[in-house]
Parts: C-alpha cells; structure tokens; sequence
C-alpha cells in the first residue's frame, strides 16, 4: 500500500509546501493522502494494532474489530476494508447498508 502512494505522489515530496497553518497543512495531508489510502486498504495491509470503525448511520452503534476478527469470519486478507460497508448488519437495529466503516490506525510496530 505504501509503495502505491509512492508512486501516486512521489512528486509531492519534491515540491514545497505552503499552508497558511498547521490545521491547513493537516486538513490538506488527511483529504489528499489519508483518506484515499484507507479506500485502498486490504485487511492483509492492517497491523494488531489497527482496528475497523463500523458506525451504524442508522442507531449509532459502534463496532471496532480486529483484522484478527476478520479473517476468523472467513474474508480473503486481499479484501479491501471499505467493501465491508455493504456485508455488515449492525447488531443494535439489525440494519443493513447504513454502515459507515473507517481505519483506526494503531501505533507503528504495533
């Protein structure tokens, strides 16, 4: 996953970076780096450490699962994790396809 934003953005490393702040920089890194990589995420490119946000849009019940979890319930680890959006069921209101799925990044070396 890493070697794809490489090579998407390589050419950002060389040019400068002008923000009018900190929040601008940030705000900037989260829409244009961030959130594109989780759409590319497999559950194979999760750490132990990494966890999967379910969030029913429904009744607001939250779901954090492990990769671990995952490949228990039979997914490929080539799965991509935002296909999950439409496989899961919220346990508090029993709805389906209202669930918005995220990456909780864990700490590096996990």
């Amino acid at each position: 996953m890493l070697e794809d934003l490489w090579i998407k953005h390589r050419e950002w490393v060389f040019e400068p970076l002008y923000y009018s702040s900190l929040d601008a920089l940030i705000g900037a890194l989260d829409t244009k780096i961030i959130r594109p990589a989780e759409y590319l995420a497999r559950i194979e490119d999760l750490g132990c450490s990494d966890l999967v946000q379910v969030d029913c849009a429904a009744c607001h019940d939250v779901a954090l699962l492990t990769p671990d979890f995952l490949l228990r319930l039979g997914l490929s680890p080539r799965a991509k994790v935002m296909d999950l959006k439409s496989r899961v069921r919220c346990r508090g209101c029993a709805a389906r396809g209202r669930a918005v799925v995220s990456v909780k990044w864990g700490r590096e070396g996990g």
